[in-house]
């Protein structure tokens, strides 16, 4: 399995922050790494409208959609943009 290494730098800082929580530094690495990868691994399943970017309701995976926020058949976006987005409904 690949282990990917930590950069030096933060070695020091996740050392320190790990002995001020009383846990183990993989452990720190995993409490702050998994819930950005889980909302990541979610927001890429759940589709969405390109224009106003609320959650569409699909049975099957497709590229157009009619969005009742926009009330128009819209395309639609599998994952959110992280910029200049519209906050999601």
């Amino acid at each position: 399995m690949y282990s990917p290494k930590i950069k030096e730098d933060l070695i020091p800082i996740l050392y320190r922050f790990a002995k001020e929580k009383g846990k183990p530094m993989t452990w720190i690495v995993d409490d702050i790494l998994r819930p950005i990868l889980i909302e990541y691994q979610v927001a890429k399943e759940i589709p969405y409208c390109t224009e106003c970017y609320s959650k569409l309701e699909l049975y099957e995976r497709t590229i157009t959609a009619y969005c009742k926020e926009c009330k128009t058949e819209r395309f639609v976006m599998y994952s959110l943009p992280t910029e200049g987005r519209k906050e999601v409904v």
